[in-house]
């Protein structure tokens, strides 16, 4: 591709988008931000070739059905990442488990993170996000402003973990209910 100072992009929504044009724009170098919800084509394959974009700031893959847990697993190269969006990643098998998020860990400058299924996903409920996941968080994700927690098995204990992060806004959630215990504002 022969756009080198190209910076955004976003293609939500892209649903011919397949691993081949995620590869072409891993080409893009000084790529800070890419907006790729619903690109209901790409499998791990092509996250997998975004590794290369160490400037990458914003990622937000939800909704590609494809992404499995040993996909994500490759986000972990990505340290320069302050906004990442997980929403309704896997089609017939959750993706965002603890194991996935613990494999993020390395992470740290994360300030946005979006976990989960918006009501009305395809998928039911799912257990794979607890209240261990809550733990890494306040101790990995020092410098979140934003969390979005939809549809996981967060308990009360989960949302007490999170008050360790002064700065945190729960934006949504649609299981957590409990925030006195935390100095956190939805």
């Amino acid at each position: 591709m022969n756009l080198p100072s190209l910076a955004s992009l976003n293609i939500s929504g892209c649903v011919a988008v397949t691993d081949i044009g995620v590869m072409m724009i891993a080409q893009l170098s000084n790529l800070t931000s890419l907006e790729m919800p619903w690109c209901l084509k790409v499998t791990n394959i092509g996250l997998s070739a975004l590794t290369p974009l160490t400037k990458l700031s914003n990622l937000n893959i939800s909704g590609c059905q494809l992404i499995t847990e040993h996909g994500l697993a490759c986000l972990a190269s990505l340290t320069n990442l302050r906004r990442l969006g997980l929403l309704n990643l896997g089609y017939s098998k959750v993706c965002v488990t603890d194991a996935a998020l613990q494999k993020l860990s390395s992470l740290t400058k994360l300030e946005s993170l979006n976990v989960g299924l918006n009501i009305g996903s395809m998928q039911p409920f799912h257990k794979a996000v607890t209240d261990a996941s809550m733990r890494l968080v306040s101790s990995s994700f020092k410098q979140l402003t934003q969390l979005g927690l939809m549809s996981l098995d967060i308990s009360d204990e989960g949302v007490k973990m999170l008050s360790q992060l002064n700065k945190l806004q729960v934006r949504a959630s649609y299981t957590l209910c409990y925030l006195a215990a935390c100095t956190c504002s939805i």
